[in-house]
């Protein structure tokens, strides 16, 4: 809660919240943050243990999300993982696909120029439907 400074984008709670009809587990959550212009690693930090990250954002940055899940035993794939963004001032949601690879890791690119340019100066919570 509370004003979020011009140009940082804190998500807050730092908590994600996982309702499935499978018993999975989220592991491996990186979340990197890098200016498209110049290619420049603004943020990278594994998400699984450490508290809410913060960067400062602009029009011209690319949001990475990656995780893997797991049934306890094996990486799983499933057909579509959501992953909703809501502005915690105004309640606007925007939904993104985040989507698996050949070794099931899963990626949400999101490209705040073209995708999610009302989002870089929001404060948001962060949420995954599997």
């Amino acid at each position: 809660t509370g004003t979020v400074p011009q140009g940082f984008m804190v998500p807050s709670p730092a908590t994600f919240r996982v309702k499935v009809v499978l018993p999975v587990t989220v592991e491996t959550v990186n979340l990197k943050i890098v200016d498209v212009d110049d290619n420049r690693a603004m943020l990278s930090t594994d998400l699984s243990s450490g508290g809410p990250p913060s960067a400062k954002v602009d029009l011209s940055s690319r949001l990475t999300y990656e995780f893997t899940l797991t049934d306890g035993t094996a990486k799983v794939a499933l057909h579509q993982v959501f992953v909703r963004f809501t502005n915690t001032q105004t309640a606007q949601t925007v939904y993104f696909i985040a989507q698996a690879d050949l070794n099931k890791r899963y990626t949400l690119d999101v490209n705040f120029r073209t995708a999610a340019a009302k989002w870089v100066y929001a404060l948001v919570s962060v949420c995954m439907l599997l």
